[in-house]
């Protein structure tokens, strides 16, 4: 039996980060699931899975079409590097 690493792994391999994404974002509660990643002292998204719009694909597509500031943005801004 696969680990859900090595199914994850997989699925970008066949269906690319998104479609991974997409089947992870499937076996939680939540709504969003999302990668980020640190360049110098800014976060970055690199992908976003929202179950309520497939077309938001990053966090910059929520905060501009809800004219709300995303939550990842202002901890990058306020918080220290882990």
């Amino acid at each position: 039996m696969a680990s859900l690493a090595d199914k994850f792994s997989g699925l970008v391999k066949a269906e690319g980060l998104l479609g991974a994404m997409r089947w992870l974002n499937e076996r939680v509660p939540y709504r969003f699931t999302a990668i980020f990643a640190f360049q110098g002292d800014v976060l970055r998204n690199v992908c976003l899975v929202d179950k309520e719009d497939a077309n938001i694909t990053h966090c910059y597509r929520i905060a501009a079409s809800r004219g709300i500031r995303s939550g990842a943005i202002f901890t990058a801004t306020t918080a220290s590097r882990c």
